[in-house]
């Protein structure tokens, strides 16, 4: 099985590709996620995430918040958001 990420705006997008061992088909999965929401595929019994967290931790996530003229306050996302992507959260559309 292998996957690609690709990370934009508020949203990240995960594409997973796979087999199924009686089958030749290969088969694509899209997933994407927002702030704290976690996509994860059961697959041959195994559990296997397909998304990233967007955590105020993350090095990555900071990078792209404080690039976008945004910062990180007591980890929080400008002193307010407890997650570093969301919907709907108008007000802050350039940082998160």
């Amino acid at each position: 099985m292998s996957w690609a990420s690709v990370s934009h705006f508020s949203l990240s997008v995960t594409q997973k590709h796979f087999k199924q061992e009686d089958d030749s088909a290969l088969r694509t999965l899209y997933a994407a996620n927002a702030g704290d929401a976690r996509i994860v595929l059961g697959h041959q019994g195994k559990a296997q995430r397909l998304t990233h967290d967007h955590k105020p931790d993350d090095p990555s996530e900071i990078g792209r918040i404080e690039k976008a003229g945004g910062f990180m306050f007591k980890q929080r996302v400008v002193g307010v958001l407890a997650v570093t992507r969301s919907l709907g959260d108008h007000c802050m559309k350039d940082f998160v």
